[in-house]
């Protein structure tokens, strides 16, 4: 059976492939380029390498350029104190940590007003935060810090991969043309007609680290670059299962052989830390670089091109594909440099303190090491036993004495003041991360006003300003590649189940042409200006309850959303009879939309009922609905008004009146449904979780 027909192969045009007479000559000038691209970089990969043994705790080593790699001093005596106190990687954790706290989200805009466009970007925004949680690209997106603030830049790279998504079966002819496509069963197609199964392909995305991808030299600004190469280690068995018809002409590449990049994941990760004399061998046996060679359509090349090759091997070649408007790998560099493209990073400007504050630190223990146990002045021939001094109480030393001499302690000067020097030099540090006391959880002396401290969260938080900025620029990139990939690529009508609003499950159905890459832009969702502190940011949501920027606190609505924001926990619970109104109400729309006519009951919320009733009729699908269907909701709508004329008066607690600190449960509960005022209900809210819902020292910050 012939081999299976991956996206990437049914898009490709039949007239760009090369003939194999030229490949040997497509393959010289990929190694040119690679060479040429090595070259430009071997300083950097050094400095690369350099971080990531720091950060991994190798702080003793020195490169050696006759091996090409990083080696441990090995000529240091044994009473040598070599202490290493990671505060690289402390710093890295805190900055991924303060990125990744509030999480960019992608969101779709329409270039138009119209109506339709409106409800298409919401499914496409819906797609995206699919997507984002489908490849668990919160993790991926620690990894895009981590990389970028160790070795200034990394990737992303959104790819369409064929192995995705369901099956899908095509019926091929003898030369495995596709003359027609079943997405339900093979039984559907031609009985007896040569069937190929496969996967209908969805998107992926892979974070790329800077050791792996190489461009050309001289380049100022990543728009200009048209062609680039990816390398990557694979094994012999990967590369002739996925070519299977040239895979096994790949041969092996000798250990070590232009692999400074492969060795991050050679020497740092098996050998934590560096065993003293012994240096750490890669660990390939049958591997072979795989380059992907990647050039934008120009006048030479009209289509472009994408090629695999290992050694000098075309493994395949095809033209560049179409869903992309530029080179498809999404750079994020954590301090921009004009002088270099690749930036510089957070680490390397903290070696050189950070090797100065192990070398103190080593210093201040050999030194008291020295004064608990210090020298001895011996007199020429007093034959005092080299183990002779030691701890142990009571003991004799027997010496010959050498006229009135006798062997004495060695009176060492005092220390020096290491306190002063080492608090100098984390402070140094915490000012190259911009991570100061406030941002560790505590309070700098002589600090006690909350304003004062709000003020320091700011000014640290103000620092990733531009980082920040740039994180999100990467993000949105993604979400209009991931937006163009699905208006190509989704060529059948595709239906999902995603969480919708209160976790409940929201059937999307959809096609590709829907998303019409021209007619919507991707941006970041805004909300970068709340306080990063939780404690801030509650204080923060209840001062504007108060004022009402959020509506009428005594709508049940309004105080869950606004409670839902200061991430307090079981919400839903609170709010369980408001959630159950809210689902009879909207399984009411659809009754009704069928032409049913359900009558409201007494006992339900009505003014819940006529909310999300009204709600639904300010939609575009209700505007396209027969008169008659629109009868139904306005006679089922004005049967609820009925119920609510008189207005009816609050059970139990009189409107206005909270709960007391000490209130039962049931006080707590019905305070939480009629009272009107926020500090009422944050107080009965604490009352059910055994706490204080009013945070302390309230610091206001943000970006």
């Amino acid at each position: 059976m012939a081999e299976p027909l991956k996206a990437e192969q049914k898009l490709r045009a039949p007239d760009q492939i090369v003939p194999d007479d030229l490949d040997p000559i497509m393959a010289g000038k990929i190694n040119t380029f690679v060479r040429d691209c090595k070259a430009g970089v071997t300083g950097l990969e050094r400095m690369w390498y350099t971080c990531l043994a720091f950060l991994a705790g190798l702080h003793y080593v020195s490169w050696n350029y006759t091996r090409n790699a990083l080696e441990p001093n090995l000529k240091v005596p044994a009473w040598r104190i070599r202490l290493v106190v990671n505060y690289a990687l402390m710093m890295v954790q805190k900055v991924m940590s303060k990125l990744i706290r509030n999480r960019p989200i992608p969101e779709v805009h329409p270039a138009t007003t119209e109506i339709e466009d409106s409800e298409i970007a919401s499914i496409a925004s819906k797609l995206l935060l699919h997507h984002w949680e489908k490849q668990r690209m919160d993790e991926r997106l620690q990894d895009y810090i981590v990389w970028a603030t160790t070795c200034s830049i990394s990737y992303l790279f959104p790819y369409w991969d064929g192995k995705l998504g369901k099956d899908i079966w095509f019926e091929v002819d003898e030369e495995d043309n596709v003359l027609s496509v079943s997405e339900k069963s093979p039984d559907e197609l031609r009985e007896g007609a040569r069937i190929i199964k496969d996967k209908v392909g969805d998107v992926a995305t892979d974070i790329v680290s800077p050791f792996e991808l190489l461009y050309e030299r001289g380049i100022r600004d990543f728009k200009e670059l048209d062609r680039c190469v990816r390398r990557k280690p694979r094994t012999l068995s990967y590369i002739r299962e996925r070519w299977p018809k040239v895979g096994w002409d790949v041969k092996p590449e000798p250990v070590g052989v232009n692999m400074l990049f492969e060795r991050v994941q050679t020497d740092l990760v098996p050998t934590l830390p560096i065993t003293p004399g012994v240096r750490a061998e890669p660990m390939r046996k049958e591997f072979a670089t795989v380059y992907e060679y990647w050039e934008l359509p120009s006048r030479r090349n009209p289509k472009g091109w994408l090629i695999h090759m290992a050694g000098d091997i075309i493994l395949d070649k095809g033209p560049f594909p179409h869903w992309y408007d530029s080179l498809p790998f999404i750079p994020w560099v954590y301090f921009r440099a004009p002088w270099r493209i690749q930036g510089m990073s957070l680490v390397e400007h903290l070696i050189p303190v950070q090797k100065e504050y192990n070398r103190a630190r080593s210093q201040n223990v050999e030194n008291r090491n020295m004064m608990g146990r210090p020298k001895i002045l011996e007199p020429k021939g007093a034959g005092l036993p080299r183990t002779a001094i030691t701890s142990e109480p009571g003991e004799r030393v027997r010496y010959n004495p050498i006229g009135n001499l006798k062997p004495e302690f060695w009176t060492p000067p005092p220390l020096p003041n290491y306190e002063a020097e080492l608090t100098r030099m984390i402070r140094e540090m915490q000012d190259l991360a911009s991570m100061h006391e406030v941002s560790h959880g505590s309070i700098p002396p002589g600090v006690r006003s909350g304003r004062a401290i709000g003020w320091l969260v700011e000014q640290d938080e103000t620092m990733f300003g531009p980082i920040i900025g740039r994180l999100n620029k990467s993000v949105e990139e993604w979400g209009r590649v991931v937006l163009r990939m699905m208006y190509h690529n989704y060529t059948e009508r595709r239906t999902v189940s995603i969480a919708g609003e209160g976790s409940k499950p929201e059937i999307l159905s959809f096609h590709g042409k829907q998303f019409d890459p021209t007619k919507f832009d991707v941006k970041i969702k805004a909300g970068t200006g709340m306080p990063q502190s939780k404690l801030a940011k509650q204080d923060y949501i209840k001062e504007l309850a108060k004022e009402g920027f959020f509506g009428d606190f005594a709508d049940p609505k309004v105080r869950r959303k606004v409670l839902e924001w200061m991430e307090f926990g079981g919400v839903d619970r609170m709010f369980e009879e408001t959630m159950i109104d809210e689902q009879r109400a909207r399984l009411e729309n659809k009754e009704m939309m069928d032409g049913a006519t359900p009558m409201p009951d007494e006992y339900e919320a009505h003014e819940e009922h006529i909310y999300y009733h009204d709600l639904f009729r300010k939609s575009d699908e209700f505007r396209r609905v027969s008169d008659s269907i629109k009868e139904i909701f306005s006679t089922h709508v004005e049967v609820h008004r009925q119920y609510l004329a008189p207005p009816p008066q609050a059970q139990g607690a009189a409107p206005g009146r909270g709960a007391a600190p000490g209130m039962s449960p049931e006080q707590a509960q019905q305070a939480m449904q009629t009272s009107t005022n926020p500090d009422e209900v944050f107080q009965a809210l604490a009352s059910q979780q055994g706490g204080s819902a009013t945070p302390v020292a309230p610091v206001v910050g943000g970006i």
